[in-house]
């Protein structure tokens, strides 16, 4: 049974069976989504690491302690077992990149687990080779993944499993340097071993060459990545300015249809003269006269001669021959230069007066004539967005503005515009309005919906100081790093530049950084290849350079060893170096001169025993010396504490105290106050020896000097605190203390009792059971009970109830089989003892005590009171 249980303590154990239970439970995860998500991809990878599971149940069958079997098992099973996982997981990673994309991420890291897993178990003359192969299995990863890649239809992205990956990995990695220290690297560990020379140097070489080729890898890398992603990013912003002008454009051509209308109809400009020429009156009289329109127009009906006069006239007719040929206006409405209804096509107007309306005042402008272009609406149904657009409509005779032309504008030439770009180059462009709702996308299903980069929206859109175009880096709803450009609306003529900025609309062009660094990845990749496979070649010249050059000094320590185990007579080997070679030729006379050395040694190892026996004496008699005094200290001790029993007549106590050594820090007081009271203590000082025995003087003396205060039990622990305080802060130490004040009556008595960290009180009631008195504090002399404060429990005692107050020394003893003596031991004890007096208690429960330590030596000083009503 201790084979088994010494077995079980080889590091093996500790080692693999984190790795394997982390491979359990990510086995499990995955078998759960596939369940969830019925993705083969999750089902292969569980698979994979299923088989790493099943790779780690052969190592620790292998690994299991026998006594006799007919199987034949490797004569070294843990390292047999540590190799066959180290293998497994190279393999592993090797293959994963066929399922799993982006697995570089976490295979370095992962790949860091096996050399210090070899460290902890195998000879630590095999952890440069394990790294050896280590890196060639990285290298295998990157060439699986760069073969795969173009081949690939589907693939599992970690990205969302990343954070908790990586934690594991690391606290994986965490665990077995705490291991290695714990189990090979530490002094006094039981497998301690010393890093050979050989191992030391390639480790070195190995160290030197990795941060180098890793550093300057990682610095190139950064520098490609970074002005590929600027490439990337400029050509997103131009192709954003590009299709922003483009769009603007669009809208321009349109309000200049708009404004092509009113000019080219001559119908138009006829009807709006004649409209305002009918007016008469004041601006006030018009105003009330279109007021009154307007009220007639909301009361009639849509066939009434009031309405078909202005949805049936020349102007009227004008506006439909447009709108025939323009199919994405609709709802034109000519109004005269009061704002007063003069023609309409399409829908029925809402209005026959629009001269309060923003839209008119702002296209009016007093005359001077403008363009309003705003109102954007988006169909939820049809996912078309549409924009109002109103022009000034001019007289090309008197070059005097007339009248406003207005109509509804559909955006469908823009989203067909959009919807026609390569979106194979780009992912995504949509264009934005400035509340950051998609209105035009070439992924329609987008349209209506929020931008998803919370970035974009923040920053840009709300931005008055940002650029009117620029790209960015940020985070898609997927969390996945997205390049980013845009561009507000520009036009190739500028003449409508403001009005078209004004929208606020944007257009953008989104892209994953992997997707548009795609080729600059498998660059990288290739690179990264090429720069392990040469890390492989050179660690392995490392490794066998360091050999050549620890070779001649391995032979000087065997000479050494040799020498060492009595054989004088051998001479060092002449190999290496110049030298290597004078230090091989230096030891050898280094040994002649041993043989001279010898006798003389040994004849001065005679005269140091003499002198060694004589110093002995001197000790001895030093040692009894220390004795006499350790024994007058402890008989002044014992003089400091009162009498075992108080000569009290109603009040039945009996005290105890023993110490661990000569002199000890456990006590008892009590004290018979004037009103009739009673106050009983026992106190444990922190500590043992010296230091312990003046702090116990300097608690009794403060205790004392309490007993002349008229304060409650908590009161007197406060006043303790506070006085102890200046003997035991400085020291780091403390005084636990459990006080009982007692007061009788006819019917028996009250106990109030207060607990500073000492054991709590037990009560054997008189019908013969026990129990606890829950109390407890903080130990005397921190301070923190002072401000704090103390509970105080009260209870009720009838004749012949006991209260039986114990240091921690009782609750602690310990048996020779190390067994506590522990708290239901006493308590059991307290019950089964008998309630005649006090005295029969203490007797009982010494008793026990004495019985259950046997013959061991006393772990801590023992005290026990028994106080009986």
């Amino acid at each position: 049974m201790h084979t088994l249980l010494a077995r079980f303590k080889h590091p093996f154990w500790f080692v693999t069976l984190v790795s394997g239970s982390i491979l359990l439970l990510r086995c499990i995860s995955l078998l759960i989504t596939y369940n969830q998500t019925r993705q083969w991809l999750h089902l292969a990878v569980g698979g994979l690491i299923g088989l790493l599971v099943c790779v780690h149940c052969i190592a620790w069958w292998l690994a299991y302690p026998r006594k006799t079997g007919k199987m034949h098992v490797p004569k070294y099973p843990f390292i047999f077992g540590i190799r066959l996982i180290a293998v497994s997981q190279i393999l592993a990673a090797v293959i994963m990149p066929f399922f799993v994309v982006n697995y570089q991420i976490v295979v370095f890291l992962l790949l860091v687990v096996v050399p210090l897993e070899i460290g902890i178990i195998d000879k630590f003359r095999w952890v440069p080779l394990s790294i050896v192969f280590t890196m060639l299995g990285a290298a295998g990863m990157l060439a699986t993944d760069l073969f795969d890649s173009p081949n690939r239809l589907t693939y599992l992205n970690i990205s969302q499993y990343l954070p908790v990956g990586m934690m594991l990995i690391i606290l994986n990695i965490a665990y077995l340097v705490l291991l290695l220290w714990h189990f090979r690297l530490r002094p006094d560990a039981e497998y301690h071993v010393r890093i050979d020379l050989t191992t030391q140097q390639s480790l070195f070489f190995i160290g030197i060459c990795t941060v180098s080729i890793f550093l300057v890898a990682g610095v190139l890398i950064f520098l490609i990545r970074s002005s590929q992603i600027e490439r990337v990013g400029q050509n997103f912003q131009t192709i954003a300015e590009i299709n922003a002008e483009r769009i603007g454009n669009m809208l321009e051509k349109q309000t200049n249809s708009l404004l092509s209308l009113s000019r080219r109809e001559t119908a138009i400009v006829e009807g709006i003269l004649s409209a305002n020429v009918n007016y008469e009156g004041t601006n006030e009289e018009i105003h009330q006269f279109l007021i009154a329109q307007e009220e007639r127009w909301q009361t009639s009906e849509e066939n009434s001669d009031f309405v078909r006069q202005y949805r049936t006239n020349d102007q009227s007719t004008a506006l439909s021959k447009f709108r025939g040929t323009h199919n994405f206006y609709k709802d034109l409405c000519l109004t005269d230069r009061y704002g007063g209804l003069v023609a309409a096509q399409g829908k029925n107007p809402p209005h026959f007066f629009y001269g309060d309306e923003e839209w008119w005042q702002t296209t009016w402008s007093y005359g001077q004539g403008d363009i309003y272009i705003g109102n954007l609406t988006l169909d939820p149904e049809t996912k078309f967005a549409s924009i109002f657009i109103a022009v000034s409509v001019l007289n090309f005779h008197t070059n005097e503005t007339i009248g406003v032309l207005a109509s509804t504008y559909q955006i469908r030439d823009i989203q067909q515009f959009i919807s026609r770009l390569n979106i194979e180059e780009m992912s995504e462009i949509s264009l934005l309005d400035a509340n950051g709702v998609i209105i035009a996308s070439a992924h329609e299903e987008n349209i209506n919906q929020s931008v998803e980069t919370d970035i974009f929206t923040l920053d840009i859109l709300h931005a008055e100081s940002l650029k009117q175009s620029d790209w960015t880096l940020a985070k898609n709803k997927q969390n996945r790093p997205i390049i980013l450009a845009y561009s507000t609306l520009s036009s190739t003529s500028q003449v409508n530049l403001d009005l078209l900025r004004s929208l606020g609309w944007q257009v953008i062009i989104q892209d994953t950084q992997a997707n548009a660094l795609a080729e600059t990845t498998r660059s990288i990749k290739i690179a990264s290849l090429v720069a392990l496979l040469v890390m492989v070649f050179v660690l392995w010249g490392a490794t066998i350079t360091s050999r050549i050059i620890t070779k001649p000094i391995e032979s000087l320590t065997h000479t050494a060893t040799i020498i060492y185990e009595g054989d004088l007579d051998q001479q060092a080997e002449l190999i290496g170096p110049v030298e290597l070679v004078t230090l091989a030729q230096t030891f050898n006379a280094l040994t002649s001169r041993l043989n001279a050395l010898v006798e003389n040694l040994e004849h001065k190892v005679v005269e140091r025993t003499l002198e060694l026996k004589m110093a002995n004496q001197s000790m001895q008699k030093l040692n009894e010396r220390l004795q006499d005094e350790l024994a007058f200290a402890h008989a002044i001790q014992q003089g400091l504490i009162p009498a075992p029993k108080p000569d009290w007549s109603n009040l039945n106590v009996i005290c105890y105290s023993v110490s661990a050594r000569e002199i000890g820090g456990d006590f008892y007081d009590y004290h018979a106050f004037d009103d009739g009271r009673f106050g009983l203590a026992v106190g444990d000082i922190s500590g043992k020896g010296v230091s312990a025995a003046l702090l116990m003087a300097a608690s009794l003396s403060q205790l004392d000097a309490a007993f002349s205060h008229a304060f409650s039990p908590a009161e007197r622990l406060v006043y303790l605190d506070n006085a102890i305080k200046p003997y035991a802060q400085p020291h780091g130490q403390n005084c636990a203390l459990c006080y009982v004040e007692i007061e009788q009556n006819s019917q028996g008595g009250t106990a109030r009792m207060v607990n500073a960290g000492c054991a709590m009180p037990i009560i054997k009631w008189q019908d013969g059971s026990a129990e606890w008195v829950e109390i407890g504090g903080v130990p005397l002399g921190m301070g923190l009970g002072a401000e704090l404060g103390y509970v105080e429990i009260k209870l009720n005692l009838s004749k012949g109830d006991m209260i039986i107050l114990t240091s921690d020394g009782v609750i602690e003893a310990h048996d020779t089989k190390n067994t506590m003596f522990g708290f239901n031991r006493l308590e059991q004890i307290v019950k089964s003892g008998p309630i005649a007096n006090a005295e029969a208690m203490l007797q009982h429960i010494r008793d026990e005590v004495i019985h259950f330590v046997g013959e061991r030596d006393l772990h801590d000083d023992i005290t026990i009171v028994v106080v009986q009503i």
